[in-house]
């Protein structure tokens, strides 16, 4: 059981932009790849203590395409986001169970440089969490972390 009621589940969408390449020879013709995918959910499971917010989530997402998670409030989508920069290790009773993948690399394995990972996985909030100092601060906060 996850909570939910009937048909207020996560509800998926992919619209992928594939490569065309243009083919050599008499015709021209053109023909279209499909993307590799980027990142992938694998049969995922996620719980908040005794909560199963997730179950079996699976999802591939293709290189350069835009995925659009829609739903009603509460049925996942955010949770399933936070998988992929492991946002929800910071909440102490969170859970995985399944894979996470990017190109190809389980980034749930205990090898994996979280803070590594977060630079690569960057996440955009509905509603802004500015630090408490000013708008152009705030946007210079990154660049002058960095260097």
């Amino acid at each position: 059981m996850t909570g939910l009621p009937e048909g207020q589940g996560l509800k998926l969408e992919i619209a992928a932009a594939p490569e065309e390449k243009a083919m050599e020879g008499a015709e021209k013709a053109a023909i279209t790849e499909t993307a590799v995918a980027h990142l992938r959910a694998e049969e995922v499971n996620l719980y908040y203590g005794h909560f199963r917010a997730l179950s079996g989530v699976s999802l591939v997402i293709p290189a350069r395409s835009i995925t659009a998670l829609i739903g009603p409030s509460g049925c996942g989508k955010s949770s399933f986001l936070r998988l992929f920069n492991r946002m929800n290790d910071l909440i102490s009773n969170a859970r995985v169970e399944g894979r996470v993948l990017m190109d190809g690399v389980d980034i749930y394995s205990p090898d994996i440089d979280v803070v590594s990972l977060r630079r690569h996985v960057g996440m955009v909030f509905q509603k802004p969490n500015p630090f408490p100092m000013s708008t152009f601060d705030n946007v210079a906060f990154g660049p002058r972390r960095q260097g």
